[in-house]
Order: structure tokens, then sequence, then C-alpha cells
């Protein structure tokens, strides 16, 4: 990527967009959106419901892993702290041990959990995924489908798409009725996780969207999540970015997880080479490229918290998750979906704890709402920059990103503005995990605009080291 000199402190705190062209707005042609009035619809930059643009921030909840008469108490507080979409996933093996033994009671009992969510008027992002990975034993699925020596697992084999089948038929009966277009919450399906076999991701995830519709799941939105390649079934299926502090699964005892790309404002969505075919550069201005932008900037897995594995058991300090909320906002993050939002607790098998390379029982993740129910030290942090979203949302989310190339040397003050060419807001960040970034003196913003240049502060400030906000600049505030 093009890297443009920056000849002294002050060239840093300026950006303008005076010349800069808004992305043409295109419409995804996805699944039924809904009841009348009530439609929802996706674009190459946000949701919309009813025809107004939504910054949703949805949750991540497993139903499996928590006692049920819990759920209640569970989500209310994700509704309390500014969730308005649940995210949930199907696991498997949880469901089905053993072939052919299914069980949708109890704890498992997915109807009674989409109901309660309906009740209490939260969304659902059901993650009906034939694999899940979510730290569970065989990332989902059934050792009985692992260990058949006549299929290949999360291919298109016609006897794993054969019993892949059998499974989205039977989410289907549990949760008929209960769609988005027949007035339920089910507004989203999930088709795969982390699928990264080169050459099989279209092909497959085509698959099992087709799969999908067939048996009767017709919903707003089909997505997966986004890892590590820039393929993806591009109009049919929206692809999901995660982002996380720590990363047990790559690193051991006290060695240092290394400086990520996601610490900085970039656009590149996971790692450095996602994302950048829809960049280009105007002058000292990155920002996308409507051409190439073909669909929104969604997350599903924002990790204000942490597992831990037995060989890495790190705790995320608060500060950092309002720190990550902070910058995928100013990098143009138009769906903050957190990964884990309520903790939860691996089920024991008839065979097997369940577990993978995790705690055999925990799954607390240092989540907002922490395994038993209490609120996690992330929580203040992550409810301030919810309930922003909740009230804002609908002027951010047709806000474009714009990022100076001064961020692209790290040493710089790292900032970003979103704006609509009139309105918006600036977002700053002058913290790192786990280093000391030192303080910026004399700071002044200048934002140039098509109409005006606007100078934030008035007056020079410090921006202390450790520090992160966002402005807001010519928004309207109640008639003012």
């Amino acid at each position: 990527m093009l890297i443009l000199a920056v000849g002294s402190a002050s060239a840093q705190h300026k950006i303008d967009l005076s010349q800069v062209q808004y992305p043409e707005i295109e419409y995804l042609n996805l699944g039924n959106p809904g009841p009348t009035g009530k439609e929802i619809r996706v674009n190459n930059l946000y949701m919309e419901e009813g025809g107004v643009p939504l910054l949703p921030v949805m949750g991540e909840i497993h139903y499996n892993r928590m006692d049920a008469r819990y759920w209640r108490d569970a989500l209310l507080k994700m509704k309390a702290s500014g969730i308005n979409i649940v995210a949930t996933y199907c696991i498997w093996n949880l469901h089905e041990e053993f072939e052919g033994e299914l069980s949708w009671k109890g704890n498992l009992d997915l109807r009674r959990f989409i109901l309660l969510c309906d009740e209490l008027g939260l969304k659902v992002h059901l993650r009906i995924r034939p694999y899940c990975n979510a730290e569970i034993r065989n990332g989902g699925l059934p050792d009985w489908i692992v260990n058949n020596a006549n299929l290949e697992t999360r291919s298109n084999d016609p006897l794993y798409l054969a019993y892949s089948r059998r499974w989205y038929e039977s989410i289907f009966e549990q949760v008929r009725g209960l769609l988005y277009k027949d007035g339920g919450p089910i507004m989203a399906i999930q088709l795969e996780n982390e699928y990264v076999k080169h050459g099989q991701i279209i092909p497959h995830l085509t698959t099992l969207k087709q799969m999908a519709v067939d048996i009767g799941f017709d919903v707003p939105i089909y997505s997966m999540t986004h890892w590590m390649d820039s393929e993806y079934p591009k109009g049919e299926i929206i692809p999901y970015a995660g982002f996380y502090i720590e990363a047990p699964w790559t690193a051991h005892g006290k060695e240092e997880i290394p400086t990520g790309n996601f610490e900085f404002f970039t656009y590149n969505r996971l790692s450095d080479n996602i994302g950048t075919d829809i960049i280009k550069l105007d002058g000292d201005v990155e920002s996308l490229s409507g051409e190439g932008n073909d669909s929104p900037f969604f997350t599903c897995e924002i990790g204000v918290g942490t597992t831990a594995f037995y060989q890495r058991r790190a705790v995320v300090p608060e500060e950092m998750a309002g720190e990550m909320i902070n910058l995928r906002l100013g990098c143009g993050a138009n769906l903050m979906g957190y990964y884990m939002y309520a903790g939860g607790t691996n089920p024991i098998g008839k065979a097997t704890t369940m577990q993978s390379s995790g705690p055999r029982v925990s799954y607390d993740y240092q989540a907002p709402i922490r395994e038993y129910g209490t609120l996690g030290t992330v929580m203040q942090e992550v409810k301030k920059y919810n309930y922003f979203m909740n009230d804002w949302g609908t002027d951010l989310a047709s806000m474009v990103a714009y990022l100076p190339t001064s961020n692209q040397k790290r040493e710089n003050l790292q900032w970003a503005v979103r704006s609509d060419g009139k309105k918006g807001y600036l977002f700053c960040s002058n913290y790192l995990y786990k280093h000391d970034r030192e303080d910026y003196k004399k700071v002044q913003f200048t934002v140039k605009l098509k109409e005006e240049t606007i100078r934030m502060p008035r007056q020079k400030t410090t921006v202390k080291g450790g520090t992160y906000f966002f402005w807001p600049f010519n928004l309207e505030l109640g008639g003012i």
C-alpha cells in the first residue's frame, strides 16, 4: 500500500475531504426483507429497517451453554446495556451427540429461547452452520460425523451435505413461523463459520445457502465469517469480520501477542491482506472505492474479552474494550457484533466433556455479562458505546470513514473521520495494548469539507498516551 511521507506534525492532523466522492448506494439482493414498513435491507454501506439506516448492536449468547432458568436474566441485561440483536450458535454435537438422538429439550430448547427473545423485543441472528468452532469439540460437528470415513466434512461431499441438510431441517422445524417475514425475530442466518478452504469457499457456501433457502430459511440476511481470504459469494452472502484483543489460540504463557494491524485505524478487515482491494487514495486521504465496495463492514466477533486456554490465561483491561469499539467505528464498522457478550458453561456430554482446547467447563470469556450473571469490568466501557450507537446510529451509519494516510506511519497520532460531507465525527486513538504511547502536544485537527473548514479544538491541546475518544461536528442537538 502506498505510504505518503508526512513533513510536519501539523500535517499529521489535517484531512481534505472537499473533493472526495460519496460512494453510490447499491442494495444487495438477499432474502425476504420482511413485513411492510419494517423491511430489513442491506446496501454496500449499511443496514436499514423501514428505509431508516441502522447501526445495530449484536451480542453473542449461547442458549445451549446456559441454564434455561437464567436466559431471561441474561437477555434483559443484554437489552438494558444496548444490545438489539442476539446472535446464537446452534451447536450440533450438543443437540445430537449420538446419531439419531436429537434433543431440543431443557437447555437445548431453541424454540423457547427464540420466543423469549421475541417477547423481549430482541431480533435474532441464528448461526445454524454445521461447523462453528466456538471452542467446542470438533467445532460443533458430532463425533459420528467426524469419524465417518465415508465422507469429507465441510465440503460438497454428497453424504456430508445429506447429513447437513438433515441438521438444517431439524433446526427449521424448531423455528418454523418465527422468521422475520412471519413477524418473528429471526432476521439473519449464518451458513458456515471460519471457512477458508481455497477454491471451495464460493461453491460450498452457495450450496449451503441454497439448501437453507429450499428448506424454508427465507430471511433478510445470509452471513459468513470472513477469515483470511477475500473470496466470498458477493451479493449473496455478507462477510462478517472479527477482531480479538487477545489470541490464546496462537500464543503461549506470558509470550506477548504481537501488535496487530487492527490496533490502528485501517480499512483492512481482520488482517493485512483483507479489504485492500476496495481502497483508493485521494491525496492524503484513504477512502473506500465505490466500485469495489460491494458489502458493508459488518462484524460478528468483536472480542472485548477473551477465553482462557490452559497455555494462556490473559486478562484483558477494560480500557481496551472501549478502544476496540472506538477503532472499529472510526474505520467504518456498521454492525457491532460482540463475541461473547454473555459467558456460558460447556455442558458435559455422555461420552466426552465437549471442550476443545479451552477449559473443560467454563466459557466465561471475560464477557460484559460473566458466566454466572455478574457484570464484567468491560461492561462500563461497552455500554457507553452501545448507547451511542442506539441513539446516533442512524446518522453514523450513512457516514463514510476517511483515514489520513499519516496513520500508516504508526508513530503518528491515530485518527479518522466519518462524514456525509457536511457533518460527522472525528475518532482518535492514542492507546496501544501493553505498550506506552507518547503524549502528542499542540494538537489541533483540521477537517476541510466542501463548504467549510473545521478545526478542533479551538485551541491546541495535548492528547495523552492511553486516551481514545470521538468528537462530533455540525450535529444538531435539540435544535442547536
